[in-house]
């Protein structure tokens, strides 16, 4: 018989138990929990008629109000005020400039760092045995030389750049209008010599400081002036660069700072009337859990330092509101998606790559019980376990990528990262992580249609088969050897977490209400009192809810609980009522349910929140389903019945 593709494909959909799988998938959906887990629409209209009165496009309307009259005011002062004219002359003028004028300030600039590496060498016998300098003082003379004999204005280069047009205008979103009115203006075309004495004395500021941080320095300014034209880059930046913040120092003080700069730049838009964020009843709960951390930093046992940490928590929460403000298109949650995709396989390539040179943490495995493993991978997080929920986190929505976009090459990359970032969690040898994954899989699955179950699991049972077959005597054992240690119960990790969770519990219990503040030394301070002999020195309770109840007490983990509800019943609601034209969100909602479900599990074993970068990565993904959901809803709902 001549069996077609088309013929195939007929046979397997009409198939007995791909029936049944819908049959059950729509019941999952459409009964009574279902409806429970899917009506955030009516929520969030409950909440406006009872918050704005029913008139919500009204509401924060300032016209014929005296307030509007000195907003208006304050607005005309500001956009006339010297130095956002200065700023904006001196971006015309670069803008407009020649690349010859950029080629001789990259030339002197070059030529100057070099003169300095040798001053250093031979008049004050300084080591520069690293050779970056010599490196980078080449590269400059390097890109100098086709600016030289370009009379294109740097404006016109950038917009017929492949390379730069593609990063600037594609990957970051910046709007090519703002660069190509610029395209056709010269300024400053014979200034030279401005150019030459600029980067001579930039080249021999060399001497005290690395050309490394000059030229980070100046693409910081570059960077910041797009930041505040289009404050959406910052998001995508933010969540791109969080994990290799550890290699410049500081990592969460670093991060935390961009992100202020960045919800800065947001505030002037909103001042200045270009953005109107609109405010639902989970920005609600999300703000409340802000100010109940805030509060436990503010009052707690652990004095500043508690304040210090509540006051780094709360800056990253701000990236919740920033993104559900300024991801507004399928376009930027695009842009975000695929950001937090590259940033994972990045973190987790460099993890791979301490697993090749053998630099690995070895400190906290049982070498009796797991003589077969080596060591285990922390890329840039320093811990294997905060590496677990990172990429947990992001496998989810590099699944999705594969799933649903059109581009082949874009699905071909992301299986790629997946595969990547699947092979580094082997190697973090964190079990809970490990879980947290297969959670992350079957929520995966049931969410996002009929007929995944049935094709994906007998594909992994036969992948498992083989998989254990090829390497039987080796990773495999170790990884069954890890599973049922959890059984067991008899590692030391084990068995530390069981000591520290039956003292942290009498903690929380003496301060059910209000919680004892929060942060490290808020938790050393009570926890003291409770602690079993040989586990007195522990910093944490090694469980995210546990953790938040013993900080915050019962009122702050109730708020954080109603905001995730909220949170993941607007994705549900999507994954439900979409259509066609919502696919892309309702795939992102499925990753981002399935990410958050892997981190809390996680979390049942970990504080996972102990890395501030964790705890910033958490809240981008509740930000992106919430961000998600709002998109598809304005689709899918009419504005009247909305």
């Amino acid at each position: 018989m001549n069996f077609s593709a088309k013929k195939i494909k007929e046979l397997f959909f009409s198939s007995a138990i791909i029936r049944f799988s819908k049959k059950c998938y729509d019941a999952m959906l459409s009964g009574f929990f279902g409806s429970m887990l899917t009506n955030y629409s009516s929520h969030q209209r409950r909440f406006e008629e009872g918050v704005w009165g029913g008139d919500s496009e009204n509401v924060g309307s300032w016209r014929d109000s005296r307030i509007s009259r000195l907003r208006r005011r304050a607005i005309v002062s500001y956009e006339n005020s010297k130095t956002v004219r200065l700023a904006g002359d001196a971006r015309s003028w670069l803008l407009g400039c020649q690349m010859k004028f950029y080629g001789f300030f990259f030339m002197y600039f070059g030529i100057s760092v070099l003169l300095m590496n040798l001053i250093k060498r031979f008049s004050f016998s300084v080591d520069i045995s690293s050779g970056i300098a010599w490196f980078v003082g080449a590269l400059l003379i390097a890109a100098a030389f086709p600016m030289l004999v370009s009379s294109k204005t740097l404006a016109f280069a950038v917009v017929e750049s492949f390379v730069f047009s593609t990063l600037i205008f594609d990957v970051l979103g910046f709007p090519r209008a703002s660069l190509k009115k610029y395209s056709g203006t010269e300024h400053g075309s014979k200034r030279y010599f401005w150019a030459t004495l600029v980067g001579a004395l930039l080249g021999c500021t060399s001497y005290f400081v690395s050309p490394v941080y000059i030229i980070l320095g100046i693409v910081f300014f570059i960077g910041a002036g797009m930041i505040y034209k289009s404050p959406e880059i910052g998001i995508i930046v933010s969540v791109f660069i969080a994990p290799f913040l550890t290699f410049i120092g500081s990592p969460s003080l670093l991060l935390a700072l961009f992100i202020i700069y960045t919800a800065i730049c947001v505030c002037i838009k909103v001042f200045l009337g270009k953005l109107r964020p609109h405010f639902e009843i989970s920005d609600m709960f999300v703000a409340l859990f802000m100010f109940v951390m805030l509060m436990g930093g503010a009052v707690s046992v652990g004095g500043v330092a508690s304040l210090k940490e509540a006051s780094i928590y709360v800056c990253f929460m701000f990236i919740y509101f920033m993104t559900v403000s300024l991801i507004t298109s399928t376009e930027w949650l695009g842009r975000l998606v695929a950001s937090l995709v590259a940033s994972g396989t990045l973190t987790a390539l460099y993890g791979l790559y301490q697993k090749i040179s053998g630099n690995l943490e070895v400190g906290t495995m049982d070498k009796d019980m797991f003589e077969g493993i080596s060591g285990r991978i922390t890329s840039t997080f320093e811990n294997s376990n905060m590496l677990g929920v990172f990429l947990i986190i992001v496998i989810p929505f590099a699944l999705s990528l594969a799933l649903r976009s059109g581009n082949v090459l874009v699905k071909l990359l992301s299986l790629a990262s997946c595969a990547i970032m699947g092979v580094c969690l082997i190697y973090t040898w964190s079990r809970g992580a490990w879980l947290g994954l297969v959670l992350a899989v079957l929520v995966f699955m049931l969410l996002y249609d009929h007929y995944i179950i049935p094709v994906a699991v007998p594909l992994g049972a036969l992948g498992l088969t083989l998989f254990a077959d090829k390497l039987g005597g080796g990773l495999f054992d170790n990884l069954i050897k890890r599973f049922s240690s959890i059984l067991m119960m008899s590692d030391s990790s084990s068995v530390y977490r069981l000591g520290i969770w039956r003292g942290s519990m009498k903690v929380a219990l003496e301060n059910w209400f209000t919680g004892i503040g929060v942060g490290a030394e808020a938790f050393r301070a009570v926890y003291i009192r409770f602690a079993e002999s040989g586990i007195e020195t522990a910093v944490h309770s090694h469980n995210l809810f546990l953790q938040m109840m013993i900080e915050t007490g019962v009122v702050g983990l109730m708020i954080f609980l109603a905001s995730l509800v909220l949170c993941i019943k607007s994705g549900l609601e999507v994954i439900r009522r979409g259509n066609r034209d919502t696919g892309f969100e309702k795939v992102i909602s499925v990753a981002g349910i399935s990410a958050l479900m892997a981190a809390l599990l996680q979390g049942m074993t970990d504080f996972i929140w102990f890395n501030y970068r964790i705890f910033f990565f958490f809240w981008v993904v509740v930000a992106v389903i919430s961000a998600s959901s709002r998109i598809a809803r304005k689709r899918i709902y009419v504005k009247s019945e909305y």
